[in-house]
């Protein structure tokens, strides 16, 4: 018997002495290690990901880049955070035959189910991802991810060690049970797309900011024809601040070349900054215009680019709903839920027009001979409805 075989067998029988199945959810069965915080640079990162889809799945390293780059780089955290907004700021519903399914109306407001929906959302720029819920059918849960760096999708494994070619088949009961996967066994995610950028745009910041410290105060230069002299221009020089300094004999000479002026050197640094940003932009949300600010291009331009990102923020949803009613409600079932086998989540849809359009639109039915009851302006106005008494009143003055 090999030593997992003899693992899995050992794991199998103290869940069937156990009463408690709590104590072995798959979550407490890995040791977490601390996310590397080491420089990165390109052919690092291509190590990385060779890593990461070879044979074993060792994914860790690769994943250790992605935490890096979302707590250094803003623009890569800032644009998925835009696009879990668009889609948790969204109600969803259960729906059955046109009706709401009250059952578990109350569950989308809960914690548990809220970070379930943000980690679906987060399984797009991760890659593959695990979801262990432990949810009742009185409201109260919990839901943890599966640390990615344990789990090899390839043979359903969840690893105690990152680097373990061994660990508990989250395929097979109990497991299977609590534990939903999201996304395809090979997926790395949106993020892998954004690693080189944010390399480059990391390195840019470091480059630019000792530009900066170099070129951006002139340098001091002082002659002197006398020990005295020199010894004067030096205490003087050291007490006046952090701008670099050079004592010199007077018949000495100093150059400093520059292949172009201080403001063309800088616009090199910044036009990489840009390219850097937009293509992280492109990677995420599908536009470069809503995120940054643009140098050029007018207003139809930019509503070009915003319907290319609505766009993306519409595949978030469908994405989400694809995985409620193909995975999520089995769940519900299995622990207790009663729900209809033909109940569909989908979101409800939100009104886009504003006040003051939907009057308008109001006022231009009437025109064109088209009924419009008077509780619907009183409605969509936001003015109480007048008492019955003045209603006469109100009808003779539109006759």
């Amino acid at each position: 018997m090999g030593v997992f075989s003899d693992f899995k067998n050992r794991i199998t029988g103290y869940i069937q002495a156990s009463s408690l199945f709590k104590n072995l959810i798959v979550v407490n069965q890995i040791k977490v290690a601390p996310v590397q915080r080491i420089s990165l640079d390109i052919q690092q990162f291509k190590t990385n990901l060779i890593s990461a889809e070879g044979f074993g799945q060792q994914r860790k390293s690769l994943y250790d880049n992605y935490k890096n780059i979302l707590d250094t780089t803003g623009h890569v955290s800032e644009c998925i955070e835009k696009r879990i907004r668009h889609v948790s700021n969204r109600k969803l519903v259960l729906m059955h035959n046109g009706e709401e399914v009250e059952v578990v109306s109350k569950l989308t407001q809960k914690t548990f189910f809220k970070k379930a929906l943000r980690e679906v959302l987060n399984a797009r720029m991760w890659g593959h991802s695990l979801l262990e819920l432990d949810w009742g059918v009185d409201g109260n849960g919990v839901t943890a991810l599966v640390d990615r760096r344990h789990v090899k999708p390839r043979f359903g494994i969840v690893a105690a060690q990152p680097f373990d070619m061994d660990g508990l088949q989250y395929r097979e009961e109990p497991f299977s049970r609590s534990v939903i996967e999201i996304g395809e066994d090979e997926d790395l995610g949106k993020l892998l797309q954004c690693c080189i950028p944010a390399i480059l745009l990391g390195a840019n910041y470091s480059n630019w900011a000792e530009f900066a410290e170099i070129m951006g105060i002139p340098t001091r230069v002082g002659k002197y024809n006398s020990e005295p002299t020199r010894q004067i221009l030096e205490e003087a020089f050291d007490k006046l601040g952090a701008a670099g300094w050079l004592v010199m004999p007077e018949d000495g000479q100093f150059e400093q070349h520059n292949p172009m002026n201080v403001g063309q050197n800088s616009s090199i640094f910044e036009a990489l900054h840009r390219a850097c940003k937009e293509t992280i932009s492109m990677a995420l949300l599908s536009n470069t215009m809503t995120t940054n600010e643009a140098s050029f291009g007018g207003y139809a331009q930019g509503k070009v680019h915003e319907g290319g990102e609505i766009e993306v923020f519409k595949d978030d949803r469908t994405y989400v709903v694809a995985f409620l009613n193909e995975k999520l409600n089995d769940y519900l079932r299995g622990i207790g839920f009663d729900i209809p086998a033909e109940a569909e989540w989908q979101y409800e849809e939100e009104e886009n027009m504003t006040k003051k359009e939907k009057l308008e639109l109001g006022q231009m039915l009437k025109n064109n001979n088209v009924p419009v009851g008077m509780p619907w302006w009183y409605e969509t106005a936001g003015i109480p409805m007048p008492d019955e008494s003045d209603l006469p009143e109100i009808k003779e003055e539109e006759e």
